[in-house]
């Protein structure tokens, strides 16, 4: 092996440990917010269909010794991939198509892609309303989208009237899978887990996370849908 191809070999190496090392870190914080860490790799997870339609699936899955469900959907939008990343914009606001999301702003820019995110979220009545600090890791490439929203310790004073709780989300956006609609249909898929705190029941929020997730993603397609 010649020094450069041991350099290129070592440097590579490098970087998957770092990459791993990242991954494992940010898995094993995420109990102590109540957050289960197989989220973070959540294909190994026990997924129940809950809805199926044309345009999009939604699975739950409970994980042992955790009081709420994890949601997952999949989606296709039937735009390119270059118009379907403007649903997700980052700037400070809530992403449209969110009907839940009362307010959501930056709170301290770390580097261009990652940023201490504030989030109000509107509860169904007679649930207090809850407010999320998550840091936001963004990854973009010609192709692909990829953004986590992990559970922040920064302390914000929580707005009036609201409970503060601790939410794991992943959303992965990429053209297509079907080499023939890869130029014109986006698929997307989002995990998320809430641990909601307070008292809430969690029986009474694991019977709507399906029926909320669809309401989002009907207002996605809706927004996708060309003119």
């Amino acid at each position: 092996m010649t020094f450069n191809r041991f350099v290129l070999s070592t440097s590579l190496l490098l970087s998957l440990v770092v990459v791993v090392s990242i991954a494992k870190a940010d898995a094993n914080e995420l109990e102590k917010y109540g957050i289960p860490e197989q989220i973070s790799t959540y294909a190994n997870l026990k997924w129940q269909p809950e809805i199926v339609e044309p345009k999009y699936s939604i699975e739950t899955a409970t994980i042992d010794d955790f009081d709420f469900k994890a949601v997952k959907a999949t989606l296709s939008l039937s735009v390119p991939f270059d118009q379907a990343v403007l649903l997700f914009p980052q700037n400070d606001a809530c992403w449209q198509w969110l009907s839940r999301c009362k307010s959501s702003k930056t709170l301290r820019q770390i580097t261009d892609d990652k940023a201490i995110v504030y989030t109000n979220i509107d509860m169904p009545w007679p649930i207090t309303d809850r407010s999320f600090v998550f840091l936001s890791d963004t990854q973009r490439s010609s192709d692909r989208l990829e953004m986590r929203f992990i559970p922040s310790d920064l302390h914000v004073e929580v707005e009036k009237r609201t409970v503060r709780g601790f939410a794991y989300s992943h959303y992965v956006i990429e053209p297509s899978s079907n080499a023939d609609m890869a130029d014109i249909e986006t698929n997307v898929t989002v995990v998320m887990y809430t641990n909601f705190g307070g008292s809430v029941s969690a029986g009474l929020i694991n019977g709507k996370l399906a029926d909320e997730m669809e309401s989002d993603l009907i207002n996605l397609l809706k927004l996708s849908t060309p003119k």
